[in-house]
């Protein structure tokens, strides 16, 4: 039969930015469904795929020093898994509707248990992946709360046979003992590509915390000190200076909440008590939590001393919150005794996700990171399987189960990669890696609260120093701060050394706040209305800052590390065992814990006794009111984080390449530092759509088509509550619909009056398009499909994810079909896919045509021919979802019957 293709070209414009969503296996499940099983094939080892850069950034080549015994024994080691696209997009709509005010979800948090049914791996799928871990020789131990890894052990040999990579042991000159890692590439068995995300814990190698150490403070000849009249910070002197002690006054001191503090190295009790003591704050020794099967508690040198400072000043600022640390043990167990050997091959970031997936409190506060490079394998995006993509799942996971994540900036400045390859002994390219602008992982998550350091100026803090401070009279002042203290952005660098050498990390020289644009997250939606986009379209850090500097005027916390050089910390107040001695520190690692105190407070204050979980909208949106900012908030708008140690080592121009503090947001202190009391009677969680919504409505409401042919449906979207905005959809069926797909428009609502859009239902997967990119000159490429799901790339940063089995269509291109088509019909139904980087899931094999129009009405056809497939005969339900793009909390439904016969 001939067609006009003038009314062809028409028909086809009427699916202009259609939406195409395939009917196979893999669409969208609804949001009480159990997970679906994933391996669909036979895990083969002889059919092979490489994960893609997950070899860490910091086995580095130079530092070799030569394969592992194949002996060694790994314990600990966690094959993990990704979450399928669908449920990708069911935990993003999810965050958004937590956070909604307007929505029937809002702060209706999961529990663990939940969450692992919903977003986790099926029985089948787990039951697959751990008969292959026993068959290679690993000794299958457990899976994970949250159903996305599954643990074991074994030997290098067998990790060499599994993954196809051998263990080295790396040590640059700097370090004092070598830590392994795999020197390549892992590779899996094909049938678990796209499913399984990596192999964690093949590498010993231990996140760095943020802290700033100070040699020990003789103040013979003072938070004041009656030896010297010095001044140092005390939980009490934050409370002064950040307007704490009016929520004090009024009865909020975190009761009702728990604190999870999280750290990797054991801990001497009495530390904690004494500190309090001396602080003259209520004496409650921390619940301890170590991470199930890593040993028993063993210390580990400066990673003690930070995890006393984050429970001292957690403690030290909300009263009344229980205080648990969760921390991971001494590494590989010796069977004897049960205990670990010390070479942990699990660390900070373990213990976290254990906090995460067990809600072990309200709020979680981690000091310690990796700048963003080394976190993401040195690739942007971050591969599957990198330390950047095991943990933004969880930190997302947080976020549903109503927690709140805070972790430090860190202390390099904009460049915090400094000390990520040992402290000496590196090479030019390392050098390089160094004085790159980086940010700090996991404070760059959106999912995360990063806090920054401040400083007080030199002429505020030194003995001479009384506009602020309380003098001493012949005994320590343990609450001598008056008032708020005027900020800066904290940076101490050790300014033009001349010691300074190729070959020497910035480490060493540099003590500032970490701040600056990410390379790997889009900038989230609560951030753009405060932030300028002449600084790009990236997540900006920090969000919120503190007090950090060491020297102006540095904390007093107690310790028995032996990195402090303090024998007999706290022994006398918080004196050393002689009562000359203080212990002082500073780091954002200190700023965060505080933050940690003051959401506690928040949440009792606002009753949120589960947890208010991500509270970024919440800052910016008292900050986005010019009002509210000047009462909550302290403007920090002189100073900047610089690298200020000589081109040596900052890199010839290179020091230049700063963030200067500003009126308003900035990338060295971000929103500023809190004025306590203000910002928690002001505080509103969440955002919220102030009723705006719509409703959907299918005419007719049932509808009979032909298997192999084409029929369809009008939806209406009728607005309310003042709602506009463009509504895009995803389709599901039950039972699924094989071999076919639908088309239906974005549906674009500018007023009050109802939008209809057509849906059509193409029964056959010669109709389907998958894997096509919009072309110049008239070129479309479509696809038939089979009900077979292929899990595309993961989008560039400030992309996201459709849900499985949805892709907008793209506008079509002017010009003529040729007369000879014989796919034109499909061709129309379908439209044009949308260019972007947006694909069709859900589809994955069949007949491909290519069109190419040369725009003078000729055209011509190549095709590879495959089984054409019509759909299968019966009566399905069809629900039509309709998201609004900006917004995923404003959503409606409506179903529609559809038989084929």
């Amino acid at each position: 039969m001939r067609t006009s293709h003038r009314s062809l070209f028409q028909a086809a414009s009427a699916v202009l930015v259609a939406v195409a969503v395939c009917g196979a296996s893999g669409q969208a499940q609804a949001q009480t469904q159990t997970s679906r099983s994933r391996i669909t094939a036979a895990i083969d080892n002889g059919q092979r795929t490489t994960l893609a850069h997950s070899r860490p950034a910091r086995a580095v080549a130079d530092f070799d020093r030569g394969q592992v015994d194949s002996k060694l024994q790994l314990q600990g080691l966690e094959l993990t898994f990704n979450m399928s696209d669908a449920q990708q997009a069911d935990l993003d709509a999810l965050i958004a509707a937590q956070q909604d005010s307007s929505s029937a979800q809002y702060h209706q948090w999961l529990t663990p248990a939940q969450f692992a049914t919903r977003f986790g791996m099926s029985d089948a799928d787990l039951a697959k992946a751990e008969a292959w871990l026993s068959s290679q020789g690993f000794s299958v131990t457990g899976v994970s709360a949250n159903r996305l890894g599954i643990t074991f052990d074994g030997t290098a040999a067998q990790v060499a046979s599994a993954f196809g990579t051998s263990l080295h042991y790396y040590r640059s000159s700097s370090d004092t003992e070598s830590h392994y890692a795999p020197s390549s590439d892992l590779s899996i068995p094909a049938a678990l590509a796209g499913v399984a995300a990596g192999v964690r814990h093949l590498s010993n190698f231990r996140v760095l915390p943020h802290t700033q150490l100070r040699s020990p403070v003789s103040v013979r000849p003072d938070f004041t000190s009656s030896q010297t009249g010095g001044h140092f910070l005390t939980p009490a002197d934050v409370a002064t200076v950040y307007n704490i002690k009016a929520a004090y006054n009024a009865g909020y001191t975190g009761t009702g909440q728990t604190i999870a503090v999280i750290g990797q190295s054991a801990i001497v009790a009495t530390d904690i008590t004494n500190f309090q003591t001396a602080a003259g704050v209520a004496v409650r020794a921390p619940t301890q939590t170590i991470l199930p099967g890593t040993g028993c508690p063993l210390v580990f040198t400066d990673d003690e001393a930070e995890s006393d400072l984050d429970l001292e000043y957690s403690s030290g600022i909300a009263t009344g919150a229980t205080i648990n640390f969760v921390y991971a043990g001494g590494g590989n167990y010796n069977n004897s005794t049960g205990c670990g050997n010390g070479t942990a091959n699990e660390g900070v970031f373990d213990a976290m996700g254990y906090a995460i997936q067990n809600k072990l409190g309200q709020i979680i506060t981690v000091s310690y990171g990796e700048c963003e490079y080394v976190a993401s394998n040195g690739t942007s995006p971050a591969p599957a399987g990198s330390d950047v993509a095991t943990y933004e799942l969880l930190l997302k996971q947080a976020a549903t189960l109503g927690e709140t994540v805070i972790n430090s900036s860190g202390d390099d400045g904009s460049t915090s990669c400094a000390g990520q390859y040992g402290t000496s002994g590196l090479n030019s390219t390392e050098l390089a890696t160094e004085q790159t602008l980086n940010v700090s992982y996991p404070a760059s998550s959106a999912y995360v609260v990063g806090v920054g350091g401040t400083e007080f100026p030199a002429a505020d803090t030194g003995t001479s120093a009384t506009t602020y401070w309380a003098s001493a009279s012949g005994s320590d002042v343990i609450s001598s701060a008056l008032s708020y203290i005027p900020e800066q952005v904290w940076n101490d660098d050790t300014a033009g050394s001349t010691t300074a050498t190729l070959g020497t990390s910035l480490s060493n020289y540099l003590s500032s706040s970490g701040g600056g644009v990410s390379t790997l997250f889009a900038r989230p939606s609560w951030q753009t209305s405060i932030a300028s986009t002449s600084t790009g379209f990236y997540r900006l850090v920090p969000d919120i800052s503190l007090a950090a500097s060491p020297s102006y005027p540095g904390y007093l916390y107690c310790s028995s590390d032996t990195s402090t050089g303090i024998t007999g910390s706290c022994s006398h107040g918080f004196r050393d065992s002689t009562s000359t001695y203080l212990t002082v520190a500073g780091g954002t690692s200190f700023a965060a814990p505080i933050f940690a105190g003051l959401v506690a407070i928040i949440n009792q204050y606002k009753n949120a006794t589960t947890g208010q979980g991500l509270i970024t909208p919440a800052l910016y949106a008292m900050a986005s009111n010019s009002t509210t900012y000047a009462s909550a908030f302290h403007d920090v708008t002189s100073g900047g984080n610089e690298c200020t140690v000589g081109v040596s080592l900052c890199g010839s121009g290179n020091d230049n390449l700063w963030y200067t503090a500003n009126t308003g947001y900035d990338m060295a202190t971000g929103l500023g530092s809190p004025n306590f009391y203000n910002m928690m009677t002001a505080w509103t969680s969440g955002s919220s759509t102030s009723g705006k919504s719509f409703t959907l409505a299918a005419s007719p409401t049932t509808l009979t088509i032909a298997s192999g042919s084409t029929g369809t449906t009008s939806v209406t979207v009728t607005p309310a509550g003042g709602y506009t905005g463009t509504v895009a959809w995803s389709i599901s069926s039950s039972p699924t619909l094989n071999y076919a797909c639908y088309t239906i428009p974005t549906a674009t609502i500018t007023g009050t009056t109802a939008t209809s859009v057509t849906l059509s239902v193409i029964a056959t997967n010669s109709g389907c398009q998958a894997g096509a990119a919009f072309k110049s000159a008239g070129t479309t490429v479509s696809v038939n499909e089979a009900p077979a799901s292929k899990a595309p790339a993961s989008p560039a940063p400030g992309h996201s994810k459709l849900p499985e089995g949805l892709a907008l269509a793209g506008l079509l291109t002017t010009g003529y079909f040729g007369r000879r088509s014989r796919k034109l019909k499909g061709l129309v139904a379908m439209g044009l896919l949308m260019v972007g980087g947006l694909s069709l899931t859900g589809c994955s094999s069949g007949t491909v045509n290519t069109s190419t129009s040369t725009g003078t009405g000729t055209t011509t056809t190549t095709s590879v021919s495959q089984t054409v497939t019509t759909a299968t005969k019966g009566t399905y339900t069809l629900t039509i979802t309709g998201t609004d793009t900006t917004n995923s909390a404003i959503t409606a439904s409506t179903t529609l019957t559809l038989t084929v016969d």
